[in-house]
């Protein structure tokens, strides 16, 4: 927990995670690559709202960038820690305001969102190790056709990081076929609405259009 601590706030790789703890997060219907971004993400928010608010270096760096961004702002306020926002938000409110009363024109942000930085380093971080795990362990690649899934950003994240052609071919062949299986059941949604048609849709495919949503663009956040 330390090391992983300490890697929230200096940065770069996150710790590596055991072969079991990668297996963990596999399920068909979730990416593993969103879902380790987004819990490492929420951690970073959560830590720099209880142990770092009042950290002159980092509110600085924060002040910069205008805060967080818009979705990460919204998801900083559900985490239940009203004063650290309060703490970050004073400084921010005052110091945009500030900025807007100014003669000479200044951006209110000028710096990427830290916390968007950060998921953007952890998923990268991840990527590489799904390789890793791919490319060297029979059970990843097991449970992974059995019940693993990607978004299509993430795959494609994945298979062209300098994977050999052959590992890239295994895991088009594992996970296209359940991506082709939403697209059928979404073209059979829309087969289905034309006024001449009596078959109701399934289920599976009167939501097909909600996982697509997913593939396409990642898991919700």
């Amino acid at each position: 927990m330390i090391a992983l601590f300490g890697w929230l706030w200096g940065g770069g790789e996150p710790p590596a995670l055991e072969a079991d703890r990668f297996l963990d997060v596999l399920l068909p219907a979730r990416c593993p690559v969103c879902f380790l971004r987004d819990m490492f993400g929420a951690d970073f928010i959560r830590g720099l709202l209880t142990e770092s608010v009042n950290d002159g270096k980092l509110r600085k760096n924060l002040l910069d960038a205008g805060g967080f961004c818009s979705r990460h702002a919204w998801k900083a306020a559900t985490l239940g820690d009203h004063l650290g926002m309060a703490i970050l938000y004073e400084s921010l409110l005052d110091d945009q305001l500030r900025k807007l009363g100014k003669r000479r024109w200044v951006p209110l942000r000028s710096r990427e969102c830290p916390a968007c930085s950060h998921e953007n380093e952890v998923e990268r971080a991840y990527a590489a190790q799904f390789i890793r795990w791919w490319s060297g362990s029979d059970l990843f690649r097991n449970t992974f056709r059995e019940k693993g899934g990607l978004c299509l950003r993430h795959a494609d994240m994945v298979l062209y990081r300098g994977m050999p052609s052959e590992t890239r071919l295994e895991l088009l062949r594992a996970f296209r076929p359940k991506s082709a299986a939403c697209l059928e059941e979404l073209r059979a949604f829309l087969r289905k609405q034309n006024y001449d048609r009596a078959e109701s849709p399934t289920d599976a495919e009167e939501w097909a259009w909600l996982e697509a949503v997913r593939l396409v663009t990642g898991d919700k956040t």
